[in-house]
Parts: structure tokens; C-alpha cells; sequence
């Protein structure tokens, strides 16, 4: 124990002799440890941190090739459907695709970021409401009134 004082000492001694040193040396660790931690939390908020549903390694994203360039974009209106016919390897299948909606309130017209989801993306999600009720199959359906689902943001 006295030899690993000893040693400490004359650590400290030789670094405060050398404050430039110490220095860049403290300095090059700092940046080191902050840039590494950052780059963590943003690999970890993006890619590592499962999602937030029951059962989450049981969801995958299906969607379309097209053109040239094989870029994949969302399933359309008549693709889905087919899947959900001969697909059997999918306990259910769902639409989606990010939308903003004017809300008309007493204050004044918001706009509110969301998506158009089917009906049947709840139960995938095996989402309860807190409030109320989802979609209805037939609210689905071309010419039925718009409904919508509010999160408590909203």
C-alpha cells in the first residue's frame, strides 16, 4: 500500500510540473468520454432501445420495391389487401403513413402530426384505449365518416 502511494505521489508531482501536458492530456480525455457517451445515447435511442409494445421482435415492416432505383415505399390500398389474403406467416397486418390534420378548436385552427392508420393497427399493437373506442372496420371504408383517435397530447 505504501508503494502505490509512493507511486501516486510521484505521479501527481510529475503532471503538476508539466501543466501543458496534464492539460491536453485532460482536455483529449474529456472529449474522448463526452463524444463517446453522446454517440451512445443516440445509437442506443435510435437503434438499440426496444419498442415501446407488447412482444416488439414480432413486428416487421413490409413494404414495396419500386423503380430503377429500388427504393421501398408503404404498401398501397390495393396491395394490402392481397397480402392479408394469402399471407400466412403474418398474425395481422396493418397500413400506416405519417399525415398532419387541421383540428378547428375555439382558440383557432392547430395542426396536429399524426398518421392514417387502418383499423386494424390497434389490435397489432394490442393497444387498449383509455377513452372511448378505435376504428371500426366499416369507418374504414370509402364514403364512411372520418373518425379519429387523440393521444392525450392532443
Amino acid at each position: 500500500m505504501t508503494e502505490l502511494l509512493r507511486d501516486v505521489r510521484h505521479a501527481v508531482r510529475t503532471l503538476a510540473g508539466q501543466r501543458t501536458f496534464t492539460l491536453t492530456a485532460l482536455a483529449t480525455l474529456a472529449l474522448g468520454i463526452g463524444a463517446n457517451t453522446a454517440m451512445f445515447s443516440i445509437v442506443y435511442g435510435v437503434l438499440l432501445r426496444p419498442l415501446p409494445y407488447p412482444d416488439p421482435d414480432a413486428l416487421v415492416r413490409v413494404g414495396q420495391l419500386r423503380g430503377r432505383s429500388r427504393s421501398t415505399v408503404a404498401l398501397d390500398n390495393r396491395t394490402l389487401p392481397l397480402i392479408q389474403e394469402q399471407a400466412r406467416s403474418f398474425e395481422e397486418l396493418a397500413a400506416y403513413g405519417g399525415a398532419s390534420f387541421e383540428w378547428a378548436s375555439p382558440a383557432g385552427t392547430v395542426t396536429l402530426r399524426g398518421a392514417r392508420v387502418s383499423p386494424s393497427m390497434f389490435p397489432l399493437l394490442r393497444a387498449t384505449p383509455h377513452l372511448g373506442r378505435f376504428f371500426a372496420e366499416e369507418e374504414a371504408r370509402v364514403g364512411a365518416d372520418r373518425v379519429a383517435v387523440l393521444s392525450h397530447g392532443a
